[in-house]
């Protein structure tokens, strides 16, 4: 109901497609999601994509709009993560629905164009620390879909996606850590901090690793 009251308060005030509409849909589809109401959060993550890209209206929760038409609106980084993330949970409820399987992994391929895209200088500094945090979950969400298409299908070209999501996870990750090793530098952490923080880092790894090979 309260989602309703704040469309109309928009439709009354401004123009019907206006962009003001998206955050609404957006907002909704996350509590759709958070409720397993799947068709009903796809629903609500089309509406706010189609609200947030110009010339884009198709309401088909299978289509998307064209790399060339995204501008650098961040908040897309989330509605399409949305969008992928409910059709992979509603696959895993049904495992016959395999086209939602594979459509996710179209919309994170999607995703991931838009992010290289958009990680250019034209990005505020704000919207650039909200994409760097986003990449490295957006990478592994994609690679669980792309190995989980590869043991359903059992085509080649889903391993070779999740072999190129691994890889671009890695080097998200090794980004990540330059950064905050600059941060830390201009944020005067001492050394001995640093190094303590390092060996704990190495340490975790390895018993990730051996978790991981159990």
């Amino acid at each position: 109901a309260l989602y309703k009251m704040a469309h109309n308060i928009i439709e009354e005030n401004f123009d019907t497609i206006s962009l003001l509409h998206s955050p609404i849909h957006l907002a909704e589809a996350n509590y759709y999601l958070e409720a397993n109401q799947f068709q009903e959060a796809l629903n609500s993550y089309q509406e706010a994509i189609i609200h947030a890209v110009d010339d884009f209206d198709n309401p088909d929760i299978y289509q998307n709009p064209e790399i060339d038409q995204l501008n650098a609106n961040i908040k897309l980084v989330e509605m399409f993560s949305g969008k992928a993330i409910t059709m992979f949970r509603e696959f895993q409820f049904d495992q016959s629905r395999q086209d939602l399987l594979i459509e996710s992994l179209k919309v994170y391929n999607l995703l991931m164009s838009f992010i290289e895209k958009t990680g250019g200088s034209y990005l505020n500094q704000e919207s650039k620390l909200h994409l760097a945090q986003n990449v490295k979950e957006i990478l592994n969400q994609a690679l669980t879909v792309s190995y989980n298409a590869f043991i359903i299908t059992g085509e080649q070209q889903y391993f070779e996606m999740a072999f190129s999501f691994a890889e671009k996870s890695k080097a998200a990750l090794l980004s990540s850590v330059l950064s905050d090793i600059e941060n830390k530098k201009n944020y005067g952490i001492p050394i001995e901090i640093q190094k303590l923080e390092k060996n704990i880092l190495i340490e975790t790894d390895f018993y990730e690793k051996k978790i991981y090979e159990e």
